[in-house]
């Protein structure tokens, strides 16, 4: 009885192992199945993956190329090498691209300039009219029209005429407007002109003290002698010379600028025929006389109206450079006469038993003309009319 269940215990134990081992023999193979599926599934996924970016070009990843540069490479690229090469067939197709494009520009360019030459061409007749009509706008006073209104309005000795276009530069001259002759008054355009320079240039102020000096009768203030020995800011000498052409001023700015300075600063300027020996007095007793010629007249007007200095400029001169028209002595006289009621005119003037100046800014419309008129003689108080006609044709051409 002991051996027989002995026996069935043992078969029993026997056959169960034999089952577990069948048992794990079976998931052994189906792991393996499995896992052989899932890998082939990869290998084909991969295969179809690779396919699909060769032939779309999707980046994958970048590496530095032989010359430093960063080269992209896409999927389907082996190896920098290739990655490289399409990089330079890019690069090789784009400045192909580019060449095409500029070439395709200049030609469109090129197309373009003939239009543009023919339709010049086309209408030349009509700009060459356009042209002439500005210049019959802008005529230019001619010098032997200037001469012949002297010769016989005139019995001067010497004259000179100056015109500046300030709107071209352009300089006319006729008699001896570049040499330098007797000047009266106009004195005051050197003076302020030294003044303009030294202003700009910090070394005097408009508030500088000056004592008032009562040293010559003349134009100006009728009765100045209440103002002697007072002091005045330097602005009201410029002013009072120029608006009243106040020979007191003239000289107390002399006193303060010093002749030797006036004359430097002009000449330096380029305006070499300034030469100033004294102020204005009622007799001449040394031989002394003041110079300058016609055309640094006119140059130094034209100067200090366009504006070249920050003080003295455009709209100081529009205030004052001009002689007050209620002067008893009536000295807007000469380049004045007949003038339209819309014209700028701005001067300064001087007579003297054997001289005449005149320097003037004339405007009429857009056009600007600096103005100069000098005359030496047995008289000048007779050449009035000489300048009245010259003025009346050098306004004639500003229309």
């Amino acid at each position: 009885m002991r051996d027989d269940d002995d026996r069935i215990f043992r078969d029993t134990f026997l056959e169960e192992r034999s089952e577990e081992r069948a048992h794990a023999l079976l998931v052994t193979v189906t792991i393996l199945l499995i896992v052989a599926v899932i890998a082939i599934a990869i290998m084909f996924s991969f295969f179809f993956m690779r396919q699909s970016a060769g032939s779309s070009g999707t980046v994958v990843g970048t590496i530095a190329d032989k010359n430093g540069e960063i080269v992209i490479i896409q999927s389907g690229q082996d190896d920098p090498g290739e990655a490289a090469a399409q990089t330079e067939v890019s690069e090789t197709e784009k400045a192909e691209s580019e060449s095409r494009s500029e070439s395709e520009t200049a030609g469109a360019e090129e197309a373009q300039s003939e239009a543009k030459q023919t339709e010049a061409q086309t209408e030349a007749p009509q700009t060459e009219t356009e042209k002439q009509a500005g210049e019959a706008a802008f005529k230019e006073p001619d010098p032997a029209m200037i001469e012949q209104i002297m010769q016989q309005y005139g019995q001067a000795q010497d004259w000179a005429v100056c015109v500046i276009d300030l709107n071209t530069d352009k300089h006319i001259y006729a008699g001896n407007a570049e040499e330098k002759m007797y000047t009266s008054a106009t004195i005051s355009v050197p003076i302020l002109y030294t003044a303009a320079v030294l202003l700009d240039q910090g070394q005097i102020t408009l508030e500088d003290q000056i004592t008032y000096t009562n040293s010559i009768g003349g134009r100006g203030e009728f009765d100045p002698s209440w103002r002697e020995g007072q002091n005045f800011p330097l602005s009201f000498y410029l002013e009072t010379m120029l608006t009243l052409s106040d020979n007191n001023c003239m000289n107390c700015l002399i006193d303060y600028l010093t002749l030797d300075r006036i004359n430097s600063v002009c000449r330096e300027a380029g305006f070499a025929s300034v030469d100033l020996q004294r102020k204005i007095v009622a007799e001449v007793t040394d031989g002394s006389e003041n110079y300058v010629s016609a055309a640094d007249l006119a140059g130094m007007a034209a100067n200090l109206y366009s504006g070249r200095y920050k003080v003295i400029n455009t709209d100081f001169m529009t205030r004052n450079f001009h002689v007050d028209e209620s002067d008893e002595n009536r000295t807007l006289i000469g380049l004045s006469a007949n003038l339209k009621a819309d014209d700028l005119f701005l001067n300064q003037n001087g007579r003297g038993d054997t001289r005449y100046s005149e320097a003037a800014v004339i405007g009429r419309g857009e056009r600007h003309l600096a103005v100069s008129v000098m005359l030496r003689g047995d008289y000048g108080f007779a050449y009035d009319e000489a300048v009245i006609k010259t003025a009346d044709y050098i306004l004639d051409q500003m229309e």
